[in-house]
């Protein structure tokens, strides 16, 4: 009988043998998993902060056009003033003219004396 318990108990090493090794090779793919799975998570968090300073550069470069943009229309404001008192200007001094008419001096060029 004492073979048979032996035989037994073999046979049981065997398998709690194996189990081991089964379980020290997960025990190494989860390990390789974990490394892999913190790489990647190392790699996506570097690529967000990248691509959160490109936003804020993008941010500041927008916020630096909107400034230019102000100022441009405010200058187009002027500008448009300036034109709109030319203009005005313009048709104050011509509607002057126009109602000189008659008493304007035409002088010819050779000085024969002045038509009106």
């Amino acid at each position: 009988m004492e073979a048979n318990t032996h035989r037994v108990l073999n046979a049981h090493t065997h398998e709690v043998s194996e189990l081991n090794r089964k379980v020290s090779r997960l025990e190494d793919q989860c390990k390789a998993f974990d490394d892999n799975a913190n790489k990647v998570l190392s790699t996506v968090e570097s690529d967000i902060q990248h691509l959160l300073s490109c936003v804020d550069r993008r941010r500041a470069e927008f916020n630096a056009l909107d400034i230019n943009l102000d100022m441009a229309l405010d200058r187009i404001a002027v500008l448009e003033r300036l034109t709109n008192t030319q203009d005005d200007a313009i048709k104050a001094l011509t509607a002057h003219l126009d109602s000189m008419e008659g008493w304007l001096c035409h002088c010819s060029s050779k000085g024969k004396g002045c038509e009106v």
